[in-house]
């Protein structure tokens, strides 16, 4: 295991000399040296660079791999990460809020996620939030991106309710694409469940 994750020219080093990246990985290393049924893994990839963080999620993958009947147990707020999960649980104060493949988790929002594009995103924020039925309102980039709650409007009604609340603002208003990070609010800001 050293070895493989490139550790091996530190073997007798103490723990606490090495860097964060190598204490990650050798964190890993303890893990897997006794070749758990399940793996416990938390938050595995903090502080991690782009190029370690993949030798650790390949390891990962590849023990999962070779030995299906094993688990991994992961916790990350990392949303790149969980969608690579096979099965997602989102907890909130201890309680699980939703469960599923992620893919399904972002299904369920199809049609309750808009995006709108505009001048002044920031006052259009303010008056979206006041929509009846809009659960939360987040500006990423150069766009709002609007979510309604599981009893509000959906689709063509959403973006219809949108256009009426914000008359003459000369604002474009589609159907998002449901991310991870959406389930993720639609689950801990204000509703039991999906």
């Amino acid at each position: 295991l050293l070895e493989v994750l490139d550790l091996a020219s530190v073997t007798g080093e103490k723990i606490a000399t090495l860097s964060t990246g190598m204490r990650q990985k050798m964190n890993l290393i303890r893990g897997l040296v006794c070749d758990p049924k399940i793996l416990f893994l938390d938050e595995p990839t903090l502080g991690l660079d782009v190029q370690v963080a993949r030798e650790v999620r390949t390891l990962v993958r590849d023990w999962m791999a070779r030995a299906p009947e094993k688990t991994t147990l992961l916790t990350t707020h990392y949303m790149d990460e969980a969608e690579r999960c096979h099965q997602l649980a989102v907890l909130e104060n201890g309680y699980l809020r939703q469960s599923g493949p992620p893919q399904q988790l972002m299904d369920e929002l199809k049609g309750r996620v808009l995006e709108v594009n505009g001048p002044d995103l920031r006052t259009v924020k303010n008056l979206v939030l006041e929509v009846p039925g809009v659960q939360s309102a987040a500006q990423q980039g150069l766009h709002l991106r609007v979510l309604f709650t599981k009893n509000g409007p959906s689709g063509d009604a959403a973006i219809s309710r949108l256009n009426e609340a914000l008359p003459n603002r000369n604002l474009s208003i589609i159907q998002g694409k449901p991310s991870l990070e959406d389930v993720f609010v639609a689950c801990t800001n204000g509703e039991d469940h999906l």
